[in-house]
């Protein structure tokens, strides 16, 4: 990471610890808390990179990711302070090139006047396109490369009235890439949300969001999109809750010059200085099921249409998602998941072929809680993704046993 990297993050810590210091006055007979839990993963995957047909190098491994996740802080009726932090260490024994060292921290300042809560976030990510490039993107991985992602922001939450509810936040965000094929950027994000209580199991939702991509490095690439979303959330029976949200969304894109996004994006040679523009529309929906004190489903459907974080490049989005839980026994649980998600690249236009990338995620797994402090678990994983331009595959099967452990909490007042 440069040296103006820690200088930034630096900056955001030290005005989080100023808005703490400011917020002082309302830390008299505070609350305090610590958490942390250990995890521990061995497992077997037989293309952990999720390398097209296997060929870019990645080769069956055995896999060990271990864990430590932190959180601590302080509150009292007006004021709270939070931190959190998530350490993974992932080593492939047969794979070292896929080593990675990846690390989460975060802290927020909030203080509560009246009905109003306002407050300050900042947060430091650094992790590999091992596993950021291919949820974020859809994209196929062909080196295991590092970023690092500080951001920051102020977030308000309001009570207008019984009714009605407000909340709002922005946020920007840093990136910085060791990889000179992968861009440096910054990114600017905004969101407004409106709540109205129709009747005790019914809510009206509204809301606005905003994104900005910019490719500061090289600038070769900028994106925005703005949207809107309108909907209900509504609780059918005490079994049964369901939510609804849709609206528009523009996008517009502007690739300038650099002939690697050229070449990537499959614009014409001459085409230097493309921009393209679409309205589409959002959708966020989903619900949940109780069938019984024992089994539970869940399933979601969203649709979205924005600048992805990688590269900037305005990507549509189909994804569905479902989930199924049984307690098998008071400890003894078994579960699975299923994901599809379809990605339509907009560079050039979208809704061809060749800009299409599906996935396919199932995930069946098996939870014994020891006691309330240990649980295990054995979990199947099966991927398969499918590059429409080429016609390539990739598939991943991969067995995993894990262990999580919670350390006894701390707590105190003063």
């Amino acid at each position: 990471m440069r040296a103006g990297e820690w200088s930034q993050i630096a900056t955001s810590l030290a005005a989080l610890a100023v808005a703490v210091s400011g917020f002082g006055g309302a830390a008299a007979a505070a609350e305090y808390y610590a958490r942390a839990a250990l995890q521990q993963s061995l497992g077997y995957d037989d293309n952990p990179n999720f390398s097209v047909d296997d060929t870019r190098g990645s080769g069956a491994s055995i896999t060990s990711t271990s864990g430590l996740s932190l959180n601590a802080g302080a509150q009292t009726p007006a004021f709270q302070f939070d931190t959190n932090a998530v350490l993974s260490y992932d080593i492939f024994p047969d794979n070292t090139e896929l080593n990675s060292f990846d690390q989460q921290i975060g802290a927020s300042v909030a203080r509560r006047f009246g009905q109003s809560r306002y407050g300050v976030q900042g947060s430091f990510l650094s992790d590999t396109t091992r596993t950021s490039d291919v949820e974020e993107t859809g994209r196929f991985v062909d080196t295991n490369s590092r970023r690092y992602v500080w951001s920051a922001g102020p977030f308000m939450q309001t009570q207008i009235d019984p009714l009605n509810s407000a909340s709002l936040s922005a946020t920007y965000s840093n990136q910085d890439r060791v990889s000179q094929n992968l861009p440096d950027s910054e990114q600017y994000s905004a969101n407004a949300q409106w709540t109205h209580i129709l009747t005790p199991r019914t809510q009206a939702q509204a809301g606005l969001n905003g994104f900005i991509y910019n490719s500061n490095s090289s600038g070769s690439n900028e994106s925005e999109s703005i949207g809107a979303t309108f909907g209900v959330l509504h609780q059918v029976s005490q079994r049964l809750s369901v939510r609804f949200l849709a609206g528009p969304v523009y996008t517009i894109q502007r690739i300038r010059g650099k002939q690697s996004f050229i070449n990537e994006f499959g614009l014409p040679e001459s085409d230097t200085n493309n921009r393209s523009s679409s309205l589409s529309y959002q959708i966020d929906s989903g619900a949940t099921y109780q069938l019984s004190e024992r089994t539970d489903f869940g399933a979601t459907f969203t649709r979205t249409a924005s600048p992805d974080t990688t590269s900037g490049v305005v990507t549509e989005s189909n994804r569905v998602a479902f989930s199924a839980n049984h307690d098998i026994l008071r400890t003894v649980s078994v579960g699975t998941a299923l994901i599809y998600n379809r990605r339509t690249n907009l560079a050039s236009g979208g809704g061809g072929d060749d800009d299409v990338r599906d996935l396919v995620e199932i995930g069946p797994n098996v939870t014994w809680k020891v006691d309330n402090d240990l649980w295990l678990s054995l979990n199947y994983r099966f991927r398969w993704q499918r590059e429409d331009d080429t016609g390539s595959t990739a598939t991943s099967n991969g067995v995993f046993f894990a262990l999580n452990y919670d350390l006894p909490r701390l707590l105190g007042n003063r």
